[in-house]
């Protein structure tokens, strides 16, 4: 599995806004994250329509976090940015595969799934920002 690009700067969007206040604009996050204006127009618009961020126009608008921080799971995020993860099509619906009765892969693929969907569901962006500030201060 491979996530977006997009979807990785889904994630850093969510950690900028959260370093700075939950407020921030669409020309000060490209610049800080190196993510063309207009990409980053899309994935803010996704994000807004997933109910984690509000946009404001004009003067003095900008994007504001709704949701804590410590509340975004990467497991929402990639949802939102790629829709649900599957390993495999067979994980998906396991008529797909004509081994399926005797298939001893599918169940490796599923338990690496489950822990790879743990994982996600229990990493916030609170967690990421978090572990950047520790990995600063051991420098």
């Amino acid at each position: 599995m491979r996530l977006k690009k997009s979807t990785e700067a889904a994630i850093r969007t969510l950690m900028h806004l959260a370093k700075h206040e939950g407020k921030s604009n669409n020309n000060l996050m490209a610049k800080s994250l190196k993510v063309p204006r207009n990409h980053l127009h899309k994935i803010v618009q996704e994000l807004s329509r997933g109910g984690y961020l509000k946009t404001s126009p004009g003067k003095g608008g900008g994007v504001t976090l709704v949701k804590p921080a410590g509340r975004i799971t990467l497991y929402e995020v990639v949802n939102i940015m790629e829709g649900p993860i599957y390993l495999t099509d067979c994980i998906l619906d396991h008529k797909m595969c004509y081994l399926s009765k005797g298939c001893t892969l599918r169940p490796k693929i599923e338990e690496v799934q489950e822990q790879m969907l743990s994982i996600f569901k229990s990493s916030t962006i609170q967690d990421l920002i978090d572990g950047e500030k520790r990995k600063e201060s051991s420098k």
